[in-house]
């Protein structure tokens, strides 16, 4: 069940008996209620969970080292894949014999669905064998999700992990492209992105901000991303001892310039 203006998601486990399986997908289909009323298939998105392996198990953990589902790699229709090559391929994918490959589902619930209970199929197929069809049920709720959360939040650290899974210098242009994709997602299931390095104001010497340059950046970035929450870094080593004059001047800079802009409460 979900909301709308919302994702719901699930999982369906593809498990090989004896025999491998080649070539796996998944098909989505529109989910229709009794009513008369639909939600397009579009808004299915399919994703094969990655397995990592552990080699030293959490303290607390009662299963110990291993393989586990963990990262999510998106199916990728033939429009996209003929522009960029992704280094792992959601689909179609192989199960070895006597394991299993789970596939997460996210449906997107527009903000003009009615609400009800909708039904749909999701099809499994592989090279060989019959194709499947899986029922899935659906709940959609009177009342619709904010585009911004209420909760101020900031996820951090997304620069260097970035920078590093993809082998790019950080905040340079072969790094945008990725950074952007992330944050559409972050975004899309109302998590609150961090604000880039690139779209802070220019600091001054004394403390005091230049924000000309980068305003119009981070105007979009902050109305197109709904974020909630807007950290204001300390400058130098020493920010209530020799640094603490231009922290003062900073800091009042900063929420001076927020809070003409409506962003006060973001601080």
């Amino acid at each position: 069940s979900a909301a709308r203006n919302d994702y719901e998601p699930s999982q369906i486990v593809v498990h090989a008996a004896g025999s491998p399986l080649a070539r796996v997908t998944a098909t989505a289909h529109d989910f229709h209620s009794h009513q008369g009323h639909a939600i397009a298939s579009s808004n299915v998105s399919f994703y094969r969970e990655q397995y990592v392996h552990v080699s030293t198990a959490s303290p607390q953990s009662r299963e110990g080292e291993g393989w586990y589902p963990d990262a999510l790699v998106p199916f990728v229709g033939p429009a996209l894949s003929s522009r960029w090559r992704p280094r792992f391929a959601g689909a179609p994918f192989d199960v070895k014999p006597n394991t299993n490959q789970p596939i997460w589902i996210d449906v997107f619930v527009p903000k003009g669905t009615a609400p009800g209970v909708y039904h749909s199929t999701i099809t499994l197929s592989a090279s060989a064998g019959k194709a499947v069809d899986i029922a899935v049920e659906l709940t959609v709720w009177n009342f619709t999700l904010p585009d911004t959360p209420s909760l101020r939040s900031n996820f951090g650290k997304l620069g260097t992990d970035i920078a590093k899974a993809h082998g790019v210098e950080m905040n340079s242009v072969p790094f945008r492209t990725p950074e952007w994709n992330y944050v559409v997602a972050l975004a899309a299931h109302h998590i609150s992105p961090i604000i880039p390095n690139t779209l802070y104001p220019e600091v001054h010497h004394d403390g005091s901000i230049d924000y000309s340059r980068t305003h119009p950046g981070l105007k979009k970035w902050i109305e197109t991303f709904h974020v909630t929450g807007f950290p204001i870094r300390m400058l130098g080593d020493d920010p209530t001892g020799r640094d603490r004059a231009r922290n003062v001047t900073h800091l009042r800079a900063m929420y001076a310039y927020l809070k003409n802009n409506g962003w006060g409460e973001m601080a």
